[in-house]
């Protein structure tokens, strides 16, 4: 008896009307999503509305770097808020989703990752 695997690499479920672009022939497939704009004090949420087989894995960057620490943010789920935003959270956040999962049966498990970027602007 055999059993059957359905696996599926990280995508994208965005809001219809969403703005967004993808970028071509990126490997791994990056889409950019709209300008986020904001006041200072403002309460910010970033979406990283992903899903896979297996379940995908996100973690965020902000501007190609680990997110600092220090910054007023906080997770829900794949999402990223920035709590209080501030003129020193401007940049390009980007939510990289991770799931691994082999291409053929019993081979090695395989990286599949989907980049999604957000550029946050936030104005005094």
């Amino acid at each position: 008896m055999s059993s059957l695997a359905y696996f599926r690499p990280p995508v994208l479920r965005l809001p219809t009307g969403s703005v967004f672009h993808e970028v071509p022939n990126a490997r791994p497939p990056k889409v950019i999503g709209a300008v986020k704009k904001a006041m200072a004090g403002d309460h910010v949420e970033l979406l990283c509305p992903v899903f896979g087989y297996p379940e995908p894995f996100a973690r965020w960057e902000k501007d190609g770097a680990p997110i600092d620490s220090s910054l007023s943010i906080e997770y829900d789920g794949n999402n990223l808020i920035l709590a209080h935003a501030e003129a020193t959270m401007n940049g390009v956040y980007t939510c990289i989703a991770d799931n691994s999962f082999p291409m053929f049966v019993d081979g090695p498990a395989m990286p599949h990752q989907l980049i999604f970027e957000q550029k946050v602007i936030i104005d005094s």
